[in-house]
């Protein structure tokens, strides 16, 4: 018996094909889903990378036209030209760093924002410095209310434009960049708002604030000039003492070359002098 082997029944090709195919069945059963999800996994991203190759390199996305808003004192013709080099890019990547370089260069700018609008078209959203005074330095400069100095003024400047600021002297462009000085500067702003508030602007514009670290705050007015010594706090309470003031010197007819009402200690106290009666009629005065 030893050697011997033993006789087994030889399967057809027909039923080892139906094994075959059953144990294809049986594993696709257990392993098909996950197969499946692989391929899924492999071939979306690449369907898509493909189509995002596609697409980015059609020149149905080339930029056509660049829309600017947001410009009310920056040259937009400038602008425009520095805009220039986005059209006939891309819109997935045109080259917008260089455009914001260029653009944030003009002193007016304080940020730009690109939306992107499809198919082809850009909007570019300018965010201007609004200035709050004029710095009187060695030279003229505005002044947003943060205290930044962001613009040196051209001798050419609208003077219209430069009346509707107030102009603080007393402080320097160093000044304004410590904490003391951009709340000497906040001061400066306060007494110009509630002048005006009170309608005191109306009768006397003012040409000069002057601000002084020991002596407070000193106003100038336009001629016939006034000079206005506030001191220091209680703004709005002296302010109010001017106005009762006014309206008794202007019933006495009389233009005061300076009001002192720096008294710590004293806010209803005033000094005025020297004084100089107005003998003009009321047309020759403008009233």
């Amino acid at each position: 018996m030893f050697g011997r082997r033993r006789n087994r029944k030889r399967r057809t090709l027909g039923e080892r094909l139906r094994s075959l195919w059953n144990g294809s069945v049986e594993w696709g059963r257990n392993k098909g889903p996950y197969v499946l999800l692989i391929l899924v996994g492999l071939l979306v991203p690449w369907l898509l990378f493909e189509g995002y190759q596609r697409l980015a390199s059609s020149s149905y996305l080339d930029v056509s036209n660049v829309d600017i808003q947001g410009i009310e004192r920056a040259d937009r013709s400038r602008l425009a030209r520095h805009l220039h080099l986005l059209k006939g890019e891309n819109i997935f990547h045109p080259p917008l760093e260089q455009a914001r370089e260029q653009m944030s260069a003009n002193p007016w700018i304080e940020s730009v924002r690109v939306e992107r609008r499809w198919p082809d078209q850009l909007v570019v959203r300018v965010d201007e410095h609004e200035p709050a005074a004029i710095l009187a330095t060695d030279r003229l400069a505005f002044v947003d209310r943060e205290g930044r100095v962001f613009k040196t003024i051209e001798e050419h400047a609208a003077a219209e434009e430069l009346k509707a600021l107030p102009m603080i002297s007393g402080l320097s462009r160093r000044d304004l960049r410590t904490e003391h000085g951009r709340r000497l500067f906040e001061d400066a702003l306060e007494v110009v708002e509630v002048y005006r508030e009170m309608g005191l602007a109306d009768d006397r514009p003012l040409s000069d604030v002057h601000v002084d670290a020991v002596m407070g705050m000193t106003l100038v007015t336009q001629p016939p000039v006034t000079e206005i010594r506030l001191g220091r706090r209680y703004y709005r309470t002296r302010l109010e003492r001017l106005q009762s003031l006014r309206d008794s010197l202007a019933r006495r007819k009389v233009e005061p070359a300076y009001i002192l009402l720096d008294q710590p200690m004293a806010l209803d106290r005033a000094v005025v002098g020297p004084t100089v009666r107005d003998e003009r009629s009321p047309s020759d005065r403008g009233g």
